[in-house]
């Protein structure tokens, strides 16, 4: 085992939003009165002959949205172990697909738990990243700025590879009251430095912010320690 989970948030500024971070980008939105299109998969982008785009939600560019559009950006990764392929309808053939920018992601299942206590055989476990073959790589306690009524006792978070049985649960918490569990692919899967970092720039009308995570997959990139080009990164 090694490293403290707990020692990633330690920094000042840290704030939580009552009843959930969530309501920050509610309130930017109802703020700008920019339109959501929700539960929306884009699977193609089109340019037109004026040059503006339109985005579909199929991969023929028929079932378009209302719109023209300036720019595109796109804000989400582009994976092998998932079906996230956009296709571009009238762009150069370099453009056809991402598929040469895909990679494959690192399965992460994050799992929320209130119960009176962890078991004494796993209390020092808390704050600790294991590197060891286990059924779960992380135990920590965590603060929800309001507790539900199912919440009130402690609320611990486990990172883990696959989801936990009741089993596995049980073995490590004393009378669960409650859980929730986040399946989800948390970030690229590094097999090696690569030689050339991707570009943010697909097209002068078509922007890919994830580009970045080839060469740090965090959010919390620290801004005064990486300064973005147009069209590469330094760190």
């Amino acid at each position: 085992m090694a490293g403290s989970v707990s020692v990633a948030g330690a920094a000042d500024g840290l704030w939580s939003v009552e009843c959930g971070n969530k309501h920050l980008p509610v309130a930017l939105l109802n703020h700008t009165k920019a339109r959501v299109e929700l539960n929306t998969k884009i699977q193609s982008v089109i340019q037109l002959p004026d040059g503006t785009l339109k985005l579909s939600t199929d991969s023929d560019g028929k079932a378009v949205l209302a719109g023209n559009f300036d720019k595109v950006i796109i804000a989400a990764p582009i994976m092998t172990n998932s079906n996230k392929q956009i296709k571009f309808i009238n762009f150069p053939s370099e453009l056809d697909d991402l598929s040469n920018r895909a990679v494959k992601y690192h399965r992460t299942v994050a799992t929320i738990i209130a119960a009176k206590a962890v078991r004494p055989k796993y209390r020092s476990w808390l704050d600790i990243l294991s590197i060891e073959s286990h059924y779960f790589t992380s135990l920590s306690r965590i603060y929800p700025v309001l507790l539900i009524q199912s919440e009130k006792m402690p609320v611990f978070k486990v990172f883990s590879p696959e989801p936990l049985t009741d089993e596995q649960l049980n073995e490590l918490f004393e009378d669960v009251q409650f859980k929730h569990v986040a399946d989800w692919l948390a970030y690229p899967e590094y097999d090696r430095v690569p030689p050339k970092l991707d570009t943010f720039i697909l097209n002068p009308k078509v922007y890919y912010l994830n580009s970045i995570e080839m060469a740090a997959s965090a959010m919390e990139i620290d801004r005064k320690s990486t300064r973005l080009n147009s069209s590469h990164i330094t760190i």
